[in-house]
């Protein structure tokens, strides 16, 4: 009873910014720095995607009989001709992957926002760490599937397969997102209860 009327008493808090070390209301100097790397690599994001699509877009139409690419065969070097198939499998998967770069690093900065001011538990977050926990499984699987195909179907030996062991440290970082949608879905609840009993 006493723990249920801690959290009570916390979510029925009035939400305030951050304050700093000299008692002034406003963003931190971490907070301020987080924001600023978070819009900064939005902004990269963005653009390198946009790069990558005209990219994408150019190399349909270069003639790639004269390309070939070196790959290692054990302490032998050997000539691989450089397929249209590889090439625009490449170039279309790195625009989708920063994309949902793009997504994930979006939906931080509208989570990061509602944290700035004081009221994180909101049913808009919960809907947001579900979409990042989502699209970072997405990421995970297309980059992992694709350097299993690049590596067996479309350039044999020009790259490694990757192991199943690579994708316990995303799945982890997923698991974990989906749980901190529970938390703050459970935050919102609490919070809605205590603002219907005042």
């Amino acid at each position: 009873m006493g723990l249920q009327t801690s959290f009570r008493s916390f979510f029925s808090r009035k939400r305030t910014p951050a304050r700093s070390l000299d008692g002034q209301t406003g963003w931190t100097l971490p907070a301020r720095a987080l924001k600023l790397l978070i819009d900064i690599a939005f902004a990269i994001s963005v653009a390198l995607t946009l790069v990558f699509v005209i990219v994408f877009v150019i190399a349909i139409f270069i003639p790639l009989d004269k390309f070939s690419i070196s790959v290692g065969d054990g302490g032998a070097t050997r000539q691989m001709p450089l397929t249209r198939s590889l090439v625009l499998f490449v170039m279309g998967m790195v625009p989708i992957y920063l994309s949902g770069l793009v997504v994930i690093l979006r939906a931080l900065r509208q989570i990061f926002r509602t944290v700035l001011i004081g009221d994180p538990f909101q049913p808009a977050n919960i809907v947001r760490l579900r979409l990042l926990g989502s699209v970072l499984a997405f990421v995970t699987l297309c980059g992992w599937g694709s350097r299993m195909l690049v590596a067996n179907k479309l350039a044999l030996g020009a790259v490694e397969a990757p192991g199943y062991g690579e994708l316990i440290t995303p799945a982890l970082a997923i698991v974990i997102t989906f749980t901190l949608a529970e938390l703050f879905r459970e935050g919102a609840r609490l919070r809605h209860e205590t603002e219907l009993t005042i």
